[in-house]
């Protein structure tokens, strides 16, 4: 699903962003979005969005200013009944000084409070999303689960497996949507990277680094395939360590 429109070179991974929000904004509705020419004199439906830690890079950046502001700037997302989704957004967070900062940034509507009780309790927002911390997450998305939000979260989702299995429970058991921001699993150069590995081409993989931003790069430490090839093993890793990123095209 497409944004309505991407700016002239829009990062890849921000469009990827955009259209993942596209998408979850779409399955809250329940609609399927239509091209943007629709958009003239459509009615609007709002949809109140809940965005706690949204002071956080990851919060502040990939979803506030680069996804939903834009999204709202074009009017809001097309669906199939030719009416205009448009988010009304809630700035949750800590620090009073910088959400008001966020707001007024964001411009429009948006309003913020440091009162997450008050935040759920506020019939308007139909979704909860949540940038905080990894540690915070758990207690705070069984709150809005308790609310009756539907529920978007940064990864990691919780800070052990048995937490996240117990998300995962309660959101099925409580009947809301919900979804988890996993954008890095389908860029190309990780694709290729998962390929790679299925093959055998590494051998026994012992640990991997990885770092993403505007230049990504992947550092592996492998065995040998056979102990007496030690000499070729440690050509091999060397090469690796310093052309991997260049051939899974990062």
């Amino acid at each position: 699903m497409e944004p309505s429109s991407v700016p002239a070179g829009f990062p890849q991974q921000h469009q990827q962003q955009r259209r993942r929000l596209s998408h979850v904004l779409s399955c809250v509705s329940s609609s399927r979005s239509v091209p943007a020419a629709a958009a003239v004199a459509s009615p609007v439906r709002k949809l109140g969005i809940i965005m706690n830690g949204v002071t956080g890079r990851m919060g502040t950046n990939q979803h506030l200013l680069r996804s939903l502001v834009p999204i709202i700037e074009e009017g809001g997302l097309m669906l199939a009944d030719g009416t205009a989704l448009l988010p009304e957004l809630l700035l949750v967070g800590r620090n009073e000084t910088k959400l008001a900062a966020l707001a007024k940034q964001a411009g429009g509507s948006t309003r913020y409070t440091t009162d997450l009780d008050a935040a759920l309790a506020d019939a308007n927002m139909a979704v909860y999303f949540d940038a905080q911390t990894t540690g915070l997450r758990t207690p705070a998305v069984k709150k809005a689960v308790a609310a009756g939000k539907h529920i978007y979260a940064e990864k990691p989702v919780a800070d052990t497996t048995a937490n996240a299995t117990d998300l995962a429970t309660i959101c099925e058991a409580a009947g809301v949507k919900n979804g988890v921001v996993q954008d890095k699993l389908f860029l190309p150069g990780i694709i290729k990277l998962k390929r790679t590995i299925d093959s055998g081409f590494f051998g026994r993989i012992l640990s991997i680094r990885g770092e993403f931003g505007c230049k990504s790069s992947i550092a592996i430490s492998v065995v040998p395939m056979q102990s007496d090839l030690t000499s070729r093993y440690v050509f091999l890793r060397d090469k690796l360590t310093r052309t991997l990123a260049c051939r899974l095209g990062l």
